[in-house]
């Protein structure tokens, strides 16, 4: 009589060989890679669109402050190299320091996104805790580059601002941390603005 191993030539041919999961690692990284590399764009431009979004909601923010007012908050305090915003939003802290304050406070100088608005007090704009850079101290209103807005607005100028003439200038640097060389540089085109670029 002859036996025949059948366990162990069934069991021979199920399993794979360490060539073969060699294989399938070497293309789950080559697909990894490639997912990796296409998020940086797609998240870049979630954030411009969010970016975008949150501009006009403070630019309503501003209309309905005007309304009450009479006229937009102003400030002037933005370094300007020529005709032209600088590039640096760490150069903008103070002017996001005063738009949330008046916006989100009440004009309340010195105010923090921790503690809650005086009763009373008119709130144009509702920041989320990701909008507010230094929630503890000075707070201020960020874009989600984590880099402060821009805003200017002057009532001693003919031109209100430099780029809406009678409504002021609200932007994101989008990101970028370069000084613009003229109205025509590529810079400029990047910024997330409430002027057309």
């Amino acid at each position: 009589m002859r036996l025949k191993n059948i366990g162990w030539e069934v069991a021979k041919r199920s399993g794979f060989t360490l060539m073969e999961v060699m294989a399938a690692m070497v293309v789950i990284a080559i697909l990894m890679g490639i997912i990796i590399g296409a998020a940086g764009p797609v998240k870049k431009m979630a954030l411009r669109r969010q970016a975008s979004a949150e501009i006009s909601a403070l630019f309503l923010a501003l209309k309905n402050y005007q309304l009450d007012n009479g006229d937009y908050p102003v400030m002037t305090e933005i370094p300007l190299q020529g005709d032209i915003y600088q590039g640096n939003p760490d150069d903008y802290i103070v002017s996001a320091m005063f738009l949330f304050s008046e916006l989100c406070r009440g004009g309340v100088e010195g105010a923090n996104f921790l503690e809650p608005a005086e009763s009373g007090v008119t709130i144009y704009f509702e920041p989320k805790g990701s909008q507010v850079g230094s929630p503890d101290v000075d707070s201020y209103l960020q874009d989600p580059f984590r880099m402060a807005y821009g805003y200017y607005y002057s009532r001693e100028r003919s031109e209100k601002s430099l780029f809406n003439v009678v409504e002021p200038d609200l932007w994101s640097t989008a990101g970028l941390k370069e000084t613009p060389l003229d109205l025509q540089d590529e810079i400029y085109l990047q910024w997330i603005t409430n002027w057309p670029n």
